[in-house]
């Protein structure tokens, strides 16, 4: 990773007005965004991204599509949202790979402790820095 930790938002969080990748971007994350299946399987095909938010209930395609397509293969630390996941999501997702599932009512807090224990080691250094430690 040279420099920022780089954030892949797939799904329902590359839409809007993207709350998740201001917030994200505010705290100096490069984030990349995916709305269609063939934008998140170009994106999560790229080896500079750290870790991939994937909606579970997308349109833009099957979270569990692509953590098995691309969570093996040395490829970014997925975190798995979903409205309601239920037992077998959740076992499957971690199954495949996933460093978590969480559920989209998540606190801004909790989903911040969440993020830092995904990364990598040297991403999650630089999310420990400073940037994460201002106030919202």
């Amino acid at each position: 990773m040279a420099g920022r930790p780089v954030v892949a938002l797939v799904g329902a969080f590359a839409g809007g007005e993207g709350t998740a990748a201001a917030y994200l971007e505010r705290r100096g994350h490069e984030v990349r965004l995916a709305r269609s299946d063939w934008e998140a399987e170009a994106l999560l095909s790229h080896p500079d991204i750290d870790v991939a938010v994937v909606d579970l209930d997308s349109p833009a395609g099957s979270g569990i599509s692509l953590l098995r397509q691309f969570g093996r293969q040395g490829g970014p630390f997925f975190l798995i949202v979903s409205k309601q996941p239920d037992v077998v999501e959740k076992v499957l997702a971690l199954e495949l790979g996933a460093a978590d599932v969480v559920e989209k009512s998540i606190s801004e807090a909790s989903s911040r402790h969440v993020y830092r224990g995904s990364l990598p080691g040297a991403a999650r250094a630089a999310a420990n820095s400073s940037s994460w430690k201002t106030q919202p």
